[in-house]
């Protein structure tokens, strides 16, 4: 039979167990009583060495050890004593929780880039502060656990910390930003025909990344020589590896006419008035009465946005300027004009060449005192090398040969540049009447010469044609 009291037979009693709930940065230890009344206990860590710490004689029966070390393993010991000096002693080897540390992800991850966003994962852990900051400035405080933030060149340094203990740190160094537009300083234009036209660019980028691609009339490619088909104008633009692009240059090409026979032409022109385009050379057509299509001009007058541009053949072989005699009315001409030229785009001005414009061209210094307001029309002028001498075209010199171009069937025997195909036309009339006369105006033939002085009645239907001059916009 046992002797004495409960509490005599508990005291001497004392049976303990010990459950430890870890977390990445805290320890909870909980006694859990199996025998005897526990009246004292105690909460050691014994190792690491840094992390020592004593708890004594309290009388929880759980304590937390917190602001510890991620993924660390720690030596603990309980001690439970009753109130009679008995105690129990239990040690337990532990390990906080491994988390994952602080992501950063650039996006995009290309070589270069002109902008970018850098996200931020923090882990989730309690009580710490999340923070970053780019190379010297001050941090930045965030709640949230994942943010994202615009990227930059420099060094991006992101911390937990609580209060002055750092808990976790990552950094990530960018230096791929690149939002400096490139410039192109050079373009060398070469070419000899209309299906050849060659522009070399030469551009830099003070970034730090090189150019990448060139934009040839819109279509991006690796090679810095664009090769266009066509005259006119022309756009280019270059594109850095990280995708700046640089300010579109404008180039305007035409075919460069030939030193003889040609003087006073600015540009030899290829042009669809129907379609209003720039065409290629091949497709021309310059058989008389050919109204649409692809076309040959020969550009007289330029400006910085248009050329002013005579036709190398005629649109109507033969007509009247005024069947009644009457050069004081244009209309029927006019009219005529407006008929050849009926499916042609607007704007282009169309209309017949002065002669005027004729003396200024083959007289610029106005040698010969032409005036359609004061000459005669016995004062004709010659387009030939020697006044009066067509066979010009024997020596392949005939300077203004294009101003007659294709009227004559015999340019050896005329000296027109190129035979007329197709009906032929004998000469053309300008819009200009004699001004002595009322059944005159000026035309020229097939002689290379303006004149009004045979065969020059307005009403005359076999043998002078229409010949348009249009003003082309360069774009």
């Amino acid at each position: 039979m046992l002797k004495g009291t409960v509490e005599d037979l508990l005291a001497n009693r004392l049976e303990i167990n010990v459950n430890v709930i870890t977390n990445a940065r805290s320890l909870v230890v909980t006694v859990e009583t199996i025998d005897g009344v526990p009246t004292s206990y105690s909460y050691q860590i014994l190792e690491p060495e840094e992390y020592k710490k004593e708890i004594n004689n309290i009388k929880e029966n759980t304590y937390t050890f917190d602001k510890l070390k991620i993924d660390t393993e720690y030596k603990i010991k309980v001690i439970v004593k009753n109130k009679v000096g008995l105690t129990k002693e239990i040690t337990r080897i532990v390990s906080t929780e491994k988390v994952e540390g602080i992501k950063l992800e650039l996006n995009p991850k290309d070589e270069y880039i002109k902008e970018g966003t850098v996200t931020i994962t923090y882990p989730k852990l309690d009580n710490v502060t999340y923070r970053y900051k780019w190379d010297e400035e001050d941090f930045n405080v965030v709640s949230e656990q994942t943010i994202t933030i615009p990227a930059k060149n420099g060094t991006l340094k992101v911390e937990i910390v609580d209060g002055e203990e750092k808990i976790l740190t990552n950094t990530m160094t960018i230096n791929n930003i690149d939002n400096e537009n490139p410039t192109i300083s050079k373009i060398d234009v070469s070419g000899t025909s209309i299906s050849n036209v060659i522009a070399k660019v030469t551009a830099s980028d003070q970034g730090i990344s090189n150019i990448g691609e060139y934009s040839c009339d819109g279509t991006w490619q690796s090679s810095n020589t664009c090769n266009f088909k066509t005259i006119g104008n022309h756009t280019i633009k270059v594109k850095d590896k990280a995708g700046n692009e640089s300010e579109e240059k404008t180039i305007t090409y035409a075919e460069n006419p030939p030193t003889k026979q040609h003087e006073g032409v600015k540009k030899i022109l290829y042009y669809n008035p129907v379609t209003g385009n720039y065409c290629d050379k091949i497709n021309v057509v310059s058989t008389t009465e050919t109204k649409t299509g692809c076309m040959k001009w020969y550009a007289y007058q330029e400006t910085s946005d248009t050329y002013t541009a005579i036709l190398d053949h005629t649109t109507t072989a033969v007509t009247s300027w005024n069947s009644k005699g009457l050069n004081t009315d244009n209309s029927e001409i006019m009219n005529k004009l407006k008929m050849d030229t009926s499916n042609w785009v607007e704007g282009l001005n169309i209309r017949l060449i002065s002669a005027d414009e004729i003396a200024k061209i083959v007289d610029p210094n106005n040698t010969t005192n032409f005036n359609s307001k004061t000459s005669h029309f016995e004062d004709f002028i010659s387009f030939a090398i020697v006044s009066g001498d067509a066979k010009c075209a024997e020596s392949n010199n005939c300077k203004y040969a294009w101003l007659y171009d294709r009227i004559s069937n015999d340019c050896l025997t005329w000296g027109c540049l190129n035979k007329s195909e197709g009906t032929t036309s004998y000469a053309y009339w300008t819009s200009t009447p004699i001004f002595e006369t009322t059944n005159k105006v000026w035309y020229v033939d097939r002689g290379g010469l303006l004149h009004g002085n045979f065969a020059a009645d307005v009403s005359l239907t076999d043998w002078v044609g229409i010949r348009p001059v249009i003003t082309i916009n360069k774009n």
